[in-house]
């Protein structure tokens, strides 16, 4: 990389908008103001908005490979880390004290950063089209997030990415674990039935419908249809209720 280049890639990471996104904390109170009974659109990011499976996935894994192998950590022990604690961020941090923020921090550099999503207008002009309020909701390291939707030309698009904590550490609070799903709840200030969800993860869409969530298992390519599906229900209930 030219050391221009270079800059530039350190000042996008320097001046990341942070007011865009929240970390997910069990000492979040909440607001205490009336509870709104508006609609509002909850989107996981990896899988979801954009196809990480196809793009990235094998890159990743090898970084993660890589990264187990510099540790000596053997694969037989980190292959179930995943769906053990969620992630495997979780499994070198529990396990082995490594700090989320370190794996992160490798995982952003050797995979995100050179990435280059595709730009999906029809999705951008659907979720413009909607008047209702829109987040994210997602387990993946917040500045990876960040570079996605901004090359996606998405970041705008939402109110608030919601992610875990990672770079802190002391309080890791990941989906499909019930208290991520309370955290949403709480600073949405809404009931559960209120939040239309989508989700690639079949736990995280089970978790989502436990707690009277409408939630919706998608992929990239099905996204938008379930959207449409999601704001014809909307309409329906409106319509009832009016």
């Amino acid at each position: 990389m030219e050391e221009t280049e270079e800059i530039e890639v350190k000042e996008m990471y320097f001046n990341l908008e942070l007011n865009s996104f929240l970390s997910i904390s069990n000492s979040f109170i909440g607001d205490t103001k009336a509870k709104t009974r508006d609609p509002i659109l909850v989107f996981d990011i990896d899988d979801t908005i954009y196809n990480f499976k196809d793009n990235l996935r094998e890159k990743y894994l090898h970084c993660l490979d890589d990264f187990a192998r510099n540790n000596n950590i053997r694969k037989e022990i980190y292959g179930d880390y995943y769906e053990t604690y969620g992630h495997e961020s979780l499994g070198f941090f529990i396990n082995h004290r490594i700090p989320p923020a370190v794996y992160f921090n490798m995982i952003d550099k050797k995979v995100f950063r050179d990435f280059d999503p595709l730009v999906d207008n029809e999705l951008i002009n659907l979720l413009k089209s909607i008047d209702y309020k829109k987040y994210g909701f997602t387990n993946g390291y917040h500045k990876s997030i960040y570079g996605v939707l901004q090359k996606m030309q998405m970041l705008d698009l939402f109110e608030k990415i919601l992610h875990p904590d990672y770079d802190n550490a002391e309080e890791l609070i990941i989906k499909p674990h019930p208290e991520s799903f309370s955290f949403v709840e709480r600073y949405l200030n809404t009931e559960g039935e209120n939040i239309y969800f989508f989700d690639d993860n079949k736990k995280n869409y089970k978790a989502a419908l436990e707690r009277g969530w409408n939630a919706y298992l998608v992929s990239p390519s099905t996204l938008k249809d379930f959207v449409k599906i999601a704001m014809r229900k909307i309409q329906k209930n409106a319509q009832k209720s009016s």
